[in-house]
């Protein structure tokens, strides 16, 4: 994707295919682009989101879902990671030759977790607010010419800190996203902030909001809410509830 006011954007549809696959197409529409130009790009890999029919019931052929081992399913997992590390590691070694890392802005992130038997008993997303689901990796690597580039603080972060973090960098003036919109990581440290999530898919309906620690989940299919404390070890396999009717 160009992202340009002309319409000169390219949209490769690879479909649901391998990282290596992914990986093949992107550069393609690289090698395709107009390099005079500030270039943008969005590669979506899948093989995480497809471990277990191309990874599990490739390795366990036949077994159900009851039957599943948390050691089998976490194995499959993982080699789906591996195969994505590598896949992006292509990527980013073809940018590199093309264009130059030192000079790019690269941004890695999920839309969403997996439950893998490990404190919920079920596999897959989908199904609920645990923070297996909600905590996904944003890592930003930023350009070397960059003056100030923020390491890791602890800070709470949003998905919808991407967009105004992007625009940031690139000098442009950051959007008024609104109060539930995201913030720039540039920014000084804002201290704690609501969080939102939210899907309609498969069963309820839920919304979260997290402040600090505290996140609070709404259901509305059946009208109820929990509020928990994510800092607290599970003794089982629900998070820990946290009573406190002021702040719920």
């Amino acid at each position: 994707s160009g992202m340009f006011r002309d319409g000169g954007d390219v949209v490769a549809r690879t479909g649901v295919v391998s990282g290596t696959a992914v990986t093949e197409q992107a550069l393609a529409v690289l090698a395709g682009m107009d390099r005079t130009r500030p270039t943008f790009l969005l590669v979506h890999y899948l093989d995480v989101h497809q471990w277990k029919p191309w990874y599990f019931d490739k390795a366990q052929p036949g077994l159900a879902r009851s039957e599943l081992s948390e050691a089998d399913v976490k194995a499959s997992y993982r080699q789906s990671v591996r195969d994505t590390d590598a896949a992006i590691g292509e990527l980013l070694k073809g940018w590199d030759d093309a264009l130059g890392l030192d000079q790019s802005l690269v941004v890695f992130y999920s839309d969403h977790g997996e439950s893998l038997m490990d404190r919920r008993p079920s596999t897959g997303h989908g199904n609920s607010m645990v923070e297996e689901l909600l905590h996904v990796p944003l890592l930003v690597r930023y350009p070397s010419a960059l003056p100030s580039r923020p390491l890791s603080d602890g800070r709470s972060a949003s998905l919808m800190d991407i967009y105004p973090t992007v625009l940031d960098v690139a000098g442009c003036a950051p959007a008024d996203l609104g109060p539930a919109g995201g913030h720039s990581l540039l920014a000084e440290p804002l201290g704690e902030r609501l969080l939102f999530a939210d899907f309609q898919l498969f069963n309820d309906e839920l919304s979260a909001v997290r402040l600090g620690p505290h996140k609070l989940t709404l259901n509305f299919t059946d009208n109820t809410r929990q509020l928990v404390n994510t800092s607290l070890e599970r003794t089982g396999t629900d998070e820990v509830a946290h009573e406190d009717v002021d702040l719920e």
